[in-house]
């Protein structure tokens, strides 16, 4: 019995270590390690009902790249305010450092972004 529940603590410690991350707002300008094969979740608060969105703009699909199309949740349904949170998905793909960068704008417009978010992925070997 001992020995089972000591398979689980491991496994449990292993996946807890297996290099799942997940950044906020919070997190601009950090630098994420990540091994080849790992996943990340990028999560940004804003607010759709405004017309304004978070959108990836840069990063080196070589590096880390999203996988598939990012999701957004609203917390108080669709009135007019309500904030929200987009999250995506990325996969670091190989070895190497690659900017991520993020804007908050809307799209239709020329004007510069509402806001910024940024960090830099460094896959290692």
């Amino acid at each position: 019995m001992t020995r089972v529940v000591l398979a689980v603590v491991l496994m449990v410690v292993a996946a807890a270590c297996s290099g799942s991350q997940a950044l906020t707002l919070d997190d601009d300008g950090e630098r994420v390690s990540l091994a080849p094969g790992d996943e990340m979740q990028v999560t940004l608060d804003g607010n759709a009902t405004t017309g304004f969105s978070w959108e990836l703009v840069d990063y080196d699909p070589a590096v880390i790249a999203p996988v598939g199309e990012p999701t957004y949740d609203d917390d108080g349904g669709e009135l007019v305010g309500a904030p929200g949170r987009w999250t995506w998905t990325l996969r670091a793909v190989a070895a190497g450092d690659s900017p991520v960068q993020f804007v908050y704008h809307r799209a239709w417009e020329e004007d510069p972004p509402e806001s910024t978010f940024s960090f830099t992925a460094a896959v290692g070997k």
